[in-house]
């Protein structure tokens, strides 16, 4: 029962970070300037968030 929770939650997690890692490469890709805009001031906020600021 455990093994296969962690083996759904590892499958969920990778499936997330592979779409975001793809939609983010491929948005740098075709848009350059927006995407890494767009992208540093979403790296800004959760820093902001983990900080505390």
């Amino acid at each position: 029962m455990c093994g296969s929770w962690a083996s759904q939650f590892l499958f969920w997690a990778c499936l997330f970070l592979g779409t975001y890692f793809f939609l983010l490469t491929g948005s740098l890709a075709l848009f350059p300037g927006p995407s890494l805009a767009f992208s540093h001031i979403e790296l800004r906020v959760a820093m902001q968030g983990m900080t505390g600021l």
